[in-house]
């Protein structure tokens, strides 16, 4: 089974939650992963930044895309988040079978 792993970071980890409770909550996403501790290096504004970051990592099917980053806009902090979208497959017939029963809707 084909799958879209959402990728997005915060410096916030009640941001991170926010999100990260909402795509359970309307079963957009199997399973999200909060990953803390992140060193992210960026330009902005003109200089080079560094900060401590949340990386939330999304589990969701291919046609709930646009409804995931609908939450991730509607809950994020930055003025300019990082979306990324990943390909990945499942490789295991039981979590495929677990992934489709939690993110029916």
């Amino acid at each position: 089974m084909k799958i879209k792993i959402l990728v997005t970071t915060t410096d916030n980890l009640e941001t991170a939650e926010a999100i990260s409770k909402n795509l359970i909550d309307n079963n957009l996403s199997a399973c999200v992963q909060i990953i803390p501790e992140v060193k992210s290096f960026y330009h902005w504004k003109g200089k080079i930044e560094t900060s401590k970051e949340f990386s939330i990592q999304i589990k969701t099917k291919p046609e709930s895309v646009q409804a995931c980053k609908e939450i991730i806009l509607n809950y994020h902090n930055y003025d300019i988040p990082e979306i990324i979208a990943k390909e990945a497959d499942i490789l295991y017939d039981d979590y495929e079978s677990w992934f489709k029963s939690v993110t029916e809707s």
